[in-house]
Formats: structure tokens, C-alpha cells, sequence
């Protein structure tokens, strides 16, 4: 019940970095807090701008929830499940709903059925060219 008391539900917007060991988000003013979550996707997003939502403390963070605001290039990211329709990769976009037909030259199978993370650009009718991926879930 002590540990309420000093703690509030806020929100931080962060740069996701690791640090020792540790997963910390950085703010804009500079402060860095020491993050914790039962997501464990958290872990996998460094260098991405995040929205937090959770309870706080001096140097420390519990995420409730978060966004992925900024995919650490400017853009927001497309983030889904990767499937295959015969030789075709799909990611179904969590964010837009759309299922998006991924052009990529490297082979995506070992990554089917995972959350990916992928950073790039629509180039026709649910089209997307593949920049970079990062796979979330493993």
C-alpha cells in the first residue's frame, strides 16, 4: 500500500533505449526512467518514440499501455502478424486495419506468424516496400 502511495498514473512520451541491462525510456527533457512491463515487446522496440501510459515513479515506469508513435526514422511503423498466401507475404496492420502486401527480397518464412514490426513506405494499392523489419515476438 506504501508503494501507491509515492506512485501515480501518468504518461511519458520516450526514446526506448537499453542501458545495462535494462530497458529505460528517455524523455525530451533528458530524464530517463527505468521501465517494467508484462509485454515483453517493450524490450524489443529500441530507438522507438513511444507514448507511455502507466504508473510512475521517481526513476521508474510500469507500462500499462503504450503507443508506437515514431519507428525511430520519422515514420510510424506497421505493426501485425506476418502471414503468406502462396508466394506472397501479407502483414495485416494493426494500427490501419489494411492488409498490406509486402515487397521484400529476403526470405520471410521463419518469421510467419509473428509480430513484426516494419518500417517503410506504401507504393501502390496495399503495396508496401520493406525498409527495415524487426521481428517483436519470437
Amino acid at each position: 500500500m506504501l508503494f501507491l502511495w509515492f506512485a501515480c498514473i501518468t504518461q511519458h512520451r520516450g526514446i526506448v533505449t537499453h542501458e545495462k541491462g535494462r530497458v529505460m525510456a528517455t524523455a525530451s527533457e533528458g530524464d530517463a526512467y527505468r521501465l517494467y512491463s508484462s509485454d515483453k515487446t517493450i524490450s524489443a522496440l529500441g530507438g522507438c518514440i513511444l507514448q507511455l501510459e502507466g504508473l510512475g515513479g521517481i526513476r521508474w515506469f510500469y507500462v500499462k499501455d503504450y503507443e508506437i508513435l515514431d519507428a525511430g526514422d520519422g515514420s510510424a511503423p506497421f505493426i501485425g502478424k506476418l502471414e503468406q498466401r502462396g508466394i506472397q507475404y501479407f502483414l495485416s496492420d494493426e494500427t490501419s486495419g489494411s492488409l498490406f502486401r509486402l515487397q521484400e527480397d529476403q526470405d520471410l518464412s521463419l518469421h510467419l506468424g509473428k509480430r513484426i514490426l516494419v518500417v517503410g513506405y506504401v507504393v501502390g494499392p496495399h503495396d508496401l516496400k520493406v525498409l527495415s523489419l524487426r521481428v517483436l515476438e519470437e
